[in-house]
């Protein structure tokens, strides 16, 4: 496993190219995107890291763009800058932003009661439709994030096999010294390290075998 000092040097080495990027971008950054910049200074005095996700903050450069309004696949910032909407929201709005139809059923739904906190008939008949449309699907549970979801199926996968060991596949970065960056974020502080040998991260382009599974961290 990648040591603290490998992993710090990675964190540091990132930030010197993301600042090197960032000197050369930053006059367009500051005329096209200045309420955003703006606004993400505020929210860094509020929200941890200046968002409520991990992903919102470090998935961009050198600072996240703030949204708006949505229409259709169509989404504006706060700097009215427009985009096509690739996010969707992660898939949860594939039917585009303010679809009449999606608004019409909120509408009509919020009128029955805001959240009745108990188990609805609404709630039964959409898990009969998900498993009309996908035949595995033996019962089906609802979670409110993709992360909740995951926590449960581990359980239960864990509980059914008597096994504790789990297997993540993802894209490992090319650049070697990127690497413990990874590693770091997969296991950081504030993580029991004893999960890092429960855990184990592969490429989907790694050869690998049986063994791995039972060696604790991958190096």
């Amino acid at each position: 496993m990648f040591t603290q000092v490998e992993a710090e040097s990675a964190v540091n080495q990132a930030k010197i190219d993301i600042e090197k990027r960032t000197a050369r971008q930053l006059p367009t950054l500051l005329t096209n995107f200045s309420q955003s910049l703006a606004l993400y200074e505020e929210a860094k005095k509020h929200l941890p890291s200046g968002a409520s996700s991990n992903v919102r903050v470090y998935a961009h450069e050198p600072f996240p763009i703030s949204f708006q309004k949505g229409q259709g696949s169509r989404v504006w910032d706060v700097d009215n800058n427009q985009y096509v909407d690739l996010l969707s929201s992660y898939g949860a709005v594939i039917l585009g932003h303010s679809h009449p139809a999606i608004l019409n059923a909120i509408n009509a739904q919020i009128r029955n009661g805001t959240m009745l906190g108990t188990t609805t008939e609404l709630e039964v008949e959409v898990a009969k439709k998900i498993q009309s449309a996908v035949p595995c699907a033996e019962m089906v549970s609802f979670a409110n994030t993709g992360t909740e979801a995951t926590m449960e199926a581990i359980r239960i996968a864990r509980a059914f096999t008597g096994r504790d060991k789990i297997v993540k596949f993802g894209t490992l970065p090319r650049t070697p010294r990127l690497r413990p960056l990874q590693r770091r974020i997969a296991f950081g502080r504030g993580r029991p390290r004893a999960g890092a040998f429960e855990a184990a991260l592969l490429s989907w382009h790694t050869r690998w075998n049986s063994q791995i599974c039972c060696s604790g961290p991958l190096e």
